[in-house]
């Protein structure tokens, strides 16, 4: 039920910042976090050297990949991740891609959003460029800094559809699936109730048994 309460309040604050006008977010716009799913305006430029491509993405069954390119805000250091889209996969995993990404002041608008979360099968150890320099088949905020010695924060920006400079871009609207925690929460509590009937309903019949038969034992220790 906590967790149900914990999306609610997320999907809350999302019908809400949809209907928000466009912020542009510049060098002092504060933490993005206070921006969540708000639909924002970034002018800079795309910084084609510290692109990757995040792997096992799909699109109507074929196999590709997000292209994640940071923007460098103009008269600024700051930068921030764009998911610019879906390009589809060559059927070679040592050739690449290959698209265009702008040299120019571009101006880019889309939502916010929290970065995907590495999936728990995956092992601390496991680097997500273990295979590929470009290709990655997960994102790792820390490790992304790291490597790449800059700073992007933990939200990315899903630009916006029919827009210059994307790809493929369905995002869809989010959903937190508050019902799906309620029917969790139904489902554990009615087992809950079921075995207490069952540890009751056990009881009762063993201290029947005992008040009927209460020299069963005794007798048992005579013989």
């Amino acid at each position: 039920m906590s967790r149900a309460d914990e999306k609610s309040a997320l999907q809350q604050a999302y019908d809400l910042a949809v209907k928000k006008p466009v912020v542009e977010i510049v060098n002092d716009t504060g933490d993005l976090s206070e921006l969540l799913y708000h639909r924002v305006k970034l002018v800079g430029h795309l910084e084609a050297d510290n692109q990757i491509l995040l792997d096992n993405q799909t699109h109507k069954t074929t196999a590709g990949f997000h292209v994640l390119t940071p923007i460098r805000l103009s008269n600024s250091d700051r930068r921030v991740i764009i998911n610019r889209g879906w390009v589809a996969g060559t059927g070679n995993r040592k050739a690449l891609p290959v698209f265009d990404t702008p040299t120019d002041e571009v101006v880019i608008t889309g939502t916010v959003v929290l970065l995907p979360s590495r999936s728990p099968l995956i092992g601390d150890d496991v680097k997500p460029d273990v295979e590929n320099d470009i290709a990655w088949f997960y994102f790792d905020t820390d490790y992304y800094q790291e490597k790449k010695n800059i700073a992007v924060g933990d939200y990315w920006i899903q630009q916006e559809p029919d827009t210059e400079y994307g790809f493929v871009r369905i995002w869809g609207q989010y959903d937190a699936k508050v019902m799906m925690h309620v029917g969790y929460a139904i489902m554990w509590f009615s087992f809950a109730v079921i075995m207490l009937v069952i540890y009751l309903s056990m009881s009762i019949n063993k201290n029947t048994k005992d008040e009927e038969n209460p020299d069963v034992t005794g007798s048992s220790q005579v013989n």
